[in-house]
């Protein structure tokens, strides 16, 4: 079975680390960038399932980030992250498509409990969109009419 991804991204090394090996030992593959821009083309090439996003970074900042992640792949959760958790930064995250949002220093028990809560929440959108194409796909009028010619015949006055 294919181990979840994980990207980590901020321009804090021993951030990068402890976060790393804190959910290594969850058994994640983990990605790591430094800043907004190693992040996008990780996040490109890899298609993480989580991120985990510092929202100060020298380069780039992570809205920006997280805006240009959700518009290439709505489904991947970002976790942002940041040492100053002024509410009008933590609003903004969400309403760009942020999944939750810590503040540093991170509770590394709260990082794994968050990121196995996206991804389960993941797995269950996934089984809702499935369900939802096999219920579509089911109850199609096609699916429904009978074999005998006088229900084809009021299925063609239908169509």
């Amino acid at each position: 079975m294919a181990r979840e991804t994980i990207l980590l991204v901020d321009d804090e090394p021993h951030v990068l680390e402890l976060l790393s090996v804190t959910l290594e030992d969850e058994e994640y593959r983990i990605l790591q960038a430094d800043n907004g821009k190693e992040a996008l083309i990780q996040f490109k090439k890899e298609e993480p399932q989580v991120v985990l996003l510092d929202i100060r970074m020298p380069d780039m900042d992570g809205l920006e980030v997280l805006h240009q992640i959700k518009e290439s792949n709505q489904t991947s959760s970002v976790i942002m992250m940041s040492a100053y958790g002024a509410m009008k930064t933590v609003l903004e995250a969400m309403k760009r498509g942020a999944y939750d949002y810590l503040t540093k220093p991170v509770d590394l028990e709260k990082v794994k409990v968050l990121v196995r809560r996206a991804l389960e929440a993941q797995k269950l959108a996934q089984e809702v969109t499935f369900l939802r194409s096999k219920v579509k796909e089911k109850y199609q009028l096609e699916n429904i009419v009978g074999k005998h010619p006088k229900m084809f015949e009021v299925y063609k006055m239908i169509k």
